[in-house]
């Protein structure tokens, strides 16, 4: 009888608790996911004033769908050393406007002695990482950006010393809270897509995604598909088209864009500063795609 009495009475009270859940799902929207936009800023390096410089910060501020940038700071020097150039300081300002923060470790100049450089850092790569850590700890980075383009060319060993020294790094990285990101491209042979995407770093951003040509970028595209999961990639896109020296048209945006969308890719990282306005739009929908 009381089994019973329970069923009769257990009934109605699922009803009425389904129905309150229900009430509570319909009014309390859980935040969602949003797909990252990332851009650089080249700072002085590409011949940036202070006063263009100071104009592409409020632009950031104004634009909440940039969630992370990436600035010239840092080069590979000799000696596995970390070397800190001077250019306008932007990292206090983009933490105050609340984006993720990852300072580049650039190539620029290119000097000729850059993968021999690398090669030492290989083989011995603590003291740059140490100097890493610190730096991030004390100045608050998201991150970094690795931005290696050797012009000598790369050896299939060196292409693996790559691959398992950004493994080591971020792996040191995360054990502090940090994360890695590497600019990857085709036209040196540092970069083997395969080795690169076994590990464990953050975001693997494609360079060879800038070009203007559609054929182009579709096969770099789809390398990028074919070698690296999904939740790592991030696809490059530059202001301009290098063939035309002018912004990408809105057709080739739309079609990068819905062919990133359609393979669920959730970061895109623009090279750089400033956004040319019709980039806005689609920016700013990718941003809130998920």
């Amino acid at each position: 009888r009381s089994l019973r009495m329970s069923r009769s009475y257990s009934s109605p009270f699922l009803l009425v608790l389904a129905a309150f859940c229900l009430i509570v799902a319909a009014t309390v929207t859980p935040a969602s996911a949003r797909s990252d936009v990332m851009v650089w800023m080249c700072l002085e390096r590409c011949n940036n004033t202070a006063a263009s410089i100071l104009n592409h910060l409020d632009y950031i501020g104004k634009h909440s769908w940039i969630n992370k940038v990436s600035f010239e700071l840092y080069n590979l020097g000799p000696n596995s050393r970390l070397e800190t150039n001077k250019l306008f300081p932007v990292n206090q300002q983009l933490q105050a406007l609340a984006v993720d923060t990852y300072p580049m470790i650039s190539s620029y100049p290119y000097p000729p002695e850059l993968l021999g450089w690398m090669r030492t850092l290989f083989s011995r790569p603590d003291p740059f990482i140490n100097q890493c850590i610190a730096l991030a700890k004390k100045n608050g980075y998201s991150g970094y950006n690795m931005d290696l383009e050797p012009t000598t060319k790369a050896t299939p060993q060196d292409a693996a010393d790559y691959a398992n020294f950004m493994n080591y790094f971020a792996n040191r990285l995360h054990a502090e809270g940090l994360e890695l990101q590497v600019d990857v491209a085709t036209w040196n042979s540092i970069w083997n897509l395969e080795l690169i995407g076994q590990t464990n770093v953050d975001r693997i951003i494609s360079m060879s995604t800038y070009t203007g040509n559609d054929e182009t970028w579709q096969h770099a595209f789809q390398d990028m598909i074919n070698n690296v999961p999904v939740d790592q990639i991030a696809i490059g896109i530059e202001n301009i088209d290098p063939n035309t020296n002018k912004p990408l048209t809105d057709r080739q945006l739309g079609n990068r864009f819905d062919l990133t969308n359609y393979y669920s890719i959730d970061m895109v990282a623009v090279w750089d500063m400033p956004i040319p306005k019709n980039y806005e739009n689609f920016l700013k929908s990718f941003s809130e795609y998920n």
